[in-house]
């Protein structure tokens, strides 16, 4: 397994999610590579700290942006 097949899967696996076999492989992968621990430490973190996070109405000035640029990209396409 390659780091950018770990990292197409991440989240599935973190979930508890995939087949035993790949999950059985992604872990090997994780048990010799560092960067990937670091990246899957790191994107568990993210996770935790996003749902901790308050919901609040989006601003009106973002969504009308939004709103403008998504239009320009549907006239582009």
């Amino acid at each position: 397994m390659t780091c950018k097949q770990l990292v197409e899967r991440l989240y599935d696996f973190i979930q508890g999610e995939l087949e035993e076999e790949l999950s059985r492989h992604m872990q090997e992968h994780l048990d010799c590579c560092s960067h990937c621990v670091t990246y899957v430490k790191t994107y568990q973190i993210t996770i935790h700290l996003s749902r901790r996070l308050s919901e609040s109405p989006v601003p009106d000035q973002l969504l009308q942006r939004l709103r403008e640029v998504l239009k320009k990209a549907e006239n582009e396409s």
